[in-house]
């Protein structure tokens, strides 16, 4: 899981990098790995992205917790973070609303669009954000 956050203009000129959590079974491999992947090193959209951030805070390992019920879907760290979202509806009742020809940095096509509420307190920001839209996908930071 990784927290941005930007000045309220989004213009991505001080982003900072706020509540890395990976899950806290990872062995040290794996972590070094998220490591050089988040910062860059490994390719991939962080190179882009990392160029971008004027603060980074260190890794936390805590245990992040994953529902996902079909048309929503919820991920939690306990007392620091929790997100849900739920797909929109569109023309087609039964179907996903999805962007299936926009380039993402860092969502790979289709993108399935929803609606949530997030809020975040992890002792330096606190972000509680209600009825935005929210994006997800299968995606891979491998490089090409």
């Amino acid at each position: 899981m990784v927290m941005c956050h930007t000045d309220s203009f989004a213009t991505m000129s001080n982003v900072s990098v706020t509540g890395r959590s990976t899950l806290k079974r990872a062995n040290e491999a794996q972590r070094l790995a998220i490591e050089r992947i988040l910062t860059g090193q490994e390719g991939g959209p962080w190179v882009i992205l990392s160029r971008f951030v004027a603060k980074r805070h260190p890794t936390r390992y805590l245990p992040i917790h994953f529902e996902d019920q079909g048309r929503k879907k919820r991920m939690w760290v306990e007392g620091i973070f929790n997100t849900t979202i739920e797909n929109i509806r569109g023309q087609e009742r039964s179907r996903e609303v999805m962007i299936v020809n926009m380039f993402n940095q860092i969502h790979s096509s289709p993108q399935v669009i929803a609606s949530g509420e997030t809020w975040c307190e992890d002792g330096e920001h606190v972000l509680s954000i209600k009825g935005t839209h929210a994006l997800y996908s299968n995606f891979s930071w491998a490089v090409e």
